[in-house]
């Protein structure tokens, strides 16, 4: 969902450095491997790679770092952080900036032609991020995403198991 304010957090519970990429088109790659290390290291949780956040993220920032590439300045960089929310949940905050002017998102048309090649990419920013919006500023360009990080059955502890005398009536039972 656009939205023009970004969503507030309590606390940012791990971020990434900065990184800076060059204005070509490389960069949509090379951004998608520094997310993946990101979540690389994150040991457990919801957070750890693979699955469909993983998926979703490495989709999201590289159409975000494609559309710096075709519409900004260079350089572009891109930030992440795992936070915790205002509302108390988890989300990954992605930004995205150039040194371009940025452009305004009212003023976009709502989709692009059904033979179009290209012109979908905000569009699958809007489908997968639970909010995103653009940010401007004096000399400078900034796109963000926020998608929810939902814990996953594997993240969560097992349940604890019958004592022994609970698991032998329950095998007599059975």
């Amino acid at each position: 969902m656009y939205s023009t304010i970004r969503p507030g957090y309590r606390r940012i519970v791990r971020s990434s450095p900065v990184h800076c990429l060059p204005l070509e088109p490389g960069s949509a790659g090379a951004a998608r491997r520094y997310v993946a290390a990101f979540l690389g290291g994150a040991r457990h949780g919801a957070l750890a790679r693979g699955g469909a956040l993983e998926e979703d993220t490495l989709l999201v920032v590289s159409e975000l770092v494609t559309n710096a590439v075709r519409h900004g300045a260079g350089p572009i960089w891109l930030c992440l952080r795992h936070v915790t929310q205002s509302d108390g949940r988890e989300a990954l905050h992605l930004l995205v900036g150039d040194h371009g002017p940025g452009c305004d998102l009212d003023a976009l048309p709502t989709g692009p032609s059904t033979d179009a090649t290209s012109g979908r990419g905000l569009g699958i920013v809007d489908a997968l991020a639970s909010a995103w919006g653009s940010t401007r500023a004096r000399n400078h360009h900034v796109m963000w995403a926020s998608l929810r990080i939902v814990p996953s059955a594997s993240a969560a502890p097992p349940p604890p198991r019958p004592a022994a005398p609970a698991r032998a009536l329950l095998a007599t039972t059975g």
